[in-house]
Order: C-alpha cells, then sequence, then structure tokens
C-alpha cells in the first residue's frame, strides 16, 4: 500500500527539466526538474522507493510524491492507517482530474484519458472499484507547453512564404474584392512598394519583423514610418481574409501603430504670398496651377488627374472623379480661374479625355512634377509652398471672409468638418484687427 510523503526538506539543483517522467509498478508519474543525485542518470528518470538512500530522495512539491509504507517514518503517516482506508482524500499540492478539466477547458473524460494513456503523467489511487487520478501542476504546465509547440509546428508547416500572394493582394485592392474598397493606383504603389521592402528581409509577416523594420526608420520620419505600417497591416488583412495568417495578427500590431514624437510641419500660404506667386509665374500653365490650387483646394493628384473633359466652362464647375477615396464631387470655377483655363486650352488645344496639365513631354503632368514646379516659383517669389499649402490657403483665406465652412467642406472632399477646421490657420495678427471692429 502507498502512502503519501507531505513534507521533506532537500537540496536540489535546477539544471535542466525532464520532458517524460513515468513510473510503473505503483511509482509516481510526473514531471521533475534533473537534479545532481550520486549514483544516478541526470537525464534519467528518479522514483523514490524504500531503498533510496535519504540524501537521494528528491521534493519538487511538498505531497506530490508517494513512497512506499516503508516511508511512514518520514512521511509522519500511519501505514496501519493506510492499508485499512480506501477512501481517498484531497492529497496536498497534486490536482484532481475536476480541476484540470476546468484549467484546460476540456471534458473530465478527456483528462481522464489523458492520465490512462500515459499523455498526462498522473497519480492513480484507488477509490472502492474505481480509480482517481491526480496531477502534478509542473506535469500540467509540462503538458501545456507540448501543445503549444505541437500547435506552432502545426501553423509552421508547409508555410509558403508571403510574397507569393503579392499578385492576388494587388488584384483584390484594384477591384475592391479586399474590403468593398478599390484602392487609387497611387495607394497601391505605394502599399506594394513598402511590402516588398518588407519581404526582402522576412520570409513571412510577424509582429517582430514589423516591429524590427519600423525600428530602422528614424522617428523623425513619421510619414514613412506610417505609411509602411499602413502597407503591411493591409496586406496582413488580405492574409488573414485568405486564412494565410492568424486573425490575432492584426491585434498583436495595433501598439506597434506609429506615433508623433513632432507635431506636423503644416506650412501655409496667406493672400499676399498667393499674389506673389502669381507674380512670379511666366507662363500660362504656371499661373493656372497657382489659381487651380489656391481658388478650388484641389489636391496635387486631383489637379493632375484633371482632364478637360471634367472642366465645363459654361455652368462653371469641375468635376472631380479621382479624388481621395475615388469620391467624386464638383468645385465651381471663379473667375480668375476661368480666365486662366481659357488660356492654358486655347495654348494647347487641348479638349475631351486630354490632361489640363502637362509636362514638358505633352502628357500628363506627374505630381513630382508638379512639386517642383512649385518650388522653383516658392524660390523665386520667396514663399515657401507646396500643393498641400495652397490648399490650406483655400480653406484659411475663404473662412478668415465670412464664408461658411461646411460648403469648404465639401469644396476639399473633407468627410469631417473637423478636418477642414484644422486646415484653417488663421494668423494671431488676423484676430485682433477682426477683434478691432466688435462692438
Amino acid at each position: 500500500m502507498l502512502v503519501v510523503a507531505k513534507s521533506f526538506s532537500y537540496t536540489v539543483t535546477q539544471e535542466q527539466e525532464i520532458s517524460d517522467c513515468r513510473a510503473h509498478n505503483s511509482a509516481v508519474e510526473c514531471h521533475l526538474h534533473t537534479v545532481e543525485v550520486v549514483g544516478s542518470s541526470p537525464t534519467a528518470p528518479i522514483f523514490l522507493n524504500p531503498e533510496t538512500p535519504h540524501s537521494h530522495r528528491i521534493l519538487e512539491n511538498p505531497g506530490s510524491f508517494l513512497v512506499s509504507e516503508d516511508s511512514q517514518s518520514q512521511s509522519g503517516i500511519s501505514a496501519k492507517k493506510s492499508q485499512t482506508s480506501t477512501k481517498v482524500q484531497h492529497v496536498s499540492g497534486l490536482l484532481s482530474v475536476s480541476q484540470v478539466s476546468e484549467k484546460l477547458g476540456v471534458s473530465s473524460m478527456t483528462v481522464t484519458r489523458w492520465c490512462e494513456s500515459g499523455k498526462l503523467p498522473a497519480t492513480a489511487k484507488p477509490y472502492g472499484k474505481k480509480i482517481s487520478w491526480f496531477i502534478s501542476p509542473l506535469a500540467l504546465d509540462m503538458l501545456a507547453r507540448e501543445e503549444k509547440i505541437e500547435l506552432e509546428a502545426k501553423k509552421t508547416k508547409n508555410i509558403k512564404p508571403h510574397s507569393e500572394y503579392m499578385a492576388q493582394w494587388v488584384q483584390a485592392m484594384a477591384t475592391g474584392t479586399l474590403n468593398g474598397k478599390i484602392y487609387t493606383k497611387r495607394s497601391i504603389e505605394e502599399y506594394v512598394r513598402y511590402v516588398r521592402a518588407y519581404l526582402e528581409n522576412h520570409a513571412v509577416v510577424t509582429a517582430s519583423g514589423l516591429k524590427s523594420e519600423l525600428m530602422s526608420i528614424p522617428a523623425v520620419m513619421f510619414a514613412k514610418r506610417e505609411k509602411y505600417y499602413k502597407g503591411v497591416l493591409c496586406f496582413a488583412r488580405f492574409l488573414v481574409q485568405c486564412e494565410f495568417l492568424e486573425p490575432e495578427f492584426l491585434n498583436s500590431i495595433k501598439p506597434l501603430f506609429p506615433k508623433r514624437h513632432l507635431p506636423p510641419k503644416r506650412t501655409v500660404v496667406d493672400e499676399t504670398g498667393v499674389e506673389n506667386l502669381l507674380m512670379a509665374c511666366k507662363t500660362v500653365q504656371e499661373r493656372l496651377i497657382i489659381l487651380l490650387l489656391a481658388h478650388t483646394g484641389l489636391r496635387a493628384s486631383e489637379a493632375c488627374s484633371l482632364v478637360w473633359g471634367d472642366v465645363d466652362m459654361e455652368q462653371g464647375f469641375i468635376v472631380v472623379r479621382l479624388g481621395k477615396g475615388n469620391k467624386t464631387r464638383k468645385v465651381g470655377i471663379s473667375a480668375r480661374l476661368m480666365e486662366a483655363l481659357q488660356d492654358q486650352k486655347q495654348a494647347t488645344c487641348h479638349v475631351g479625355t486630354k490632361p489640363v496639365l502637362l509636362d514638358k513631354h505633352g502628357q500628363a503632368m506627374h505630381r513630382s512634377g508638379l512639386l517642383q514646379r512649385l518650388k522653383r516659383l516658392g524660390r523665386m517669389a520667396s514663399v515657401i509652398v507646396s500643393p498641400h499649402a495652397l490648399r490650406r490657403a483655400f480653406v484659411t483665406i475663404n473662412a478668415n471672409k465670412g464664408r461658411p465652412l461646411v460648403i469648404l467642406q465639401r469644396s476639399c472632399g473633407h468627410s469631417d468638418i473637423k478636418t477642414t477646421m484644422s486646415y484653417c490657420r488663421t494668423a494671431e495678427q488676423e484676430v485682433i484687427e477682426a477683434m478691432k471692429g466688435w462692438d
């Protein structure tokens, strides 16, 4: 008859874990730590028996080992009481089948089957004609680690490099099958560029890989970090949708979203600056560029993609067909802008699908070419200018003149009026001068 040893005190030197420790012939099955024991192999299972010298006995958790009834002097439990009593008592330090079932989220029958098959090392205690099983917490932890390793092995088995799914992802963005939204050509090109840069260093998309790539980008380059993150995030969403990546990945990278540590540089051109830029213009097209951006609030990409078929001079409006998010809107044409459009049309003799703004080769102007022309005009007029600075100037100048923000919002194509309000960069001196005339 076996009895429970409730307390021992021995010196144990931990070196490595024993992955499988199963004893038979009424001995304990449990997971232990390898210890230095005289006369025993450091990797061999260690069992307690009456012949084991006192200095060789080991106890990781008090009460979690069984010894023979000859050890009753050390355990303090009467051998006579153990032989006559068959009632199963709670064993200190061990878990019952129901407790393990609750911890693992499986049925009690499953835990019992694991104990009987040896998958989960446990101690058998007779209870009449039945057997109750008690499990060491160490054995339970080891099982959990083994199950986790097996699960990870299944996930990574036969996994393909994620670069093989790039073509499918690009097609999904272009056709709107990713999330119902058709991405613009520019957005697709940017996302593909950053994802390819990531896949050059990593075969698959992982949170640790994304973190290392973001950390390699200087913190001052916030825009690049943000675009890099959004590109990989878009690709990851496609992989999750196609079940090539676990959904938990999307939650794991949320803390990696780049955050600004410095305020953004928001340049704006006042009304005087706009006039100085117009005076610096030497060609009809340069004048048209300044008026088109400053009088309509168009984005650089929207201005470059504008064709003559979108300009209705009779009705006095422009149709913006390739706006942000592929949203279409209409903007009005001011008198000065109408004059500049007529001069440009007469100079180019283009109609229909021909682009309004042309490069030196007679093709549609690219946004980089538009930026370079504005920088050159800015240097000549001593004005810091960019396409977005003129867009902010459109909002600021008209807001200061009392034009409704709702109209400015619709003209800029903002979905939220708060964005339009953030574009308004009214100078402090303008506020003072305006307030002087108040009653």
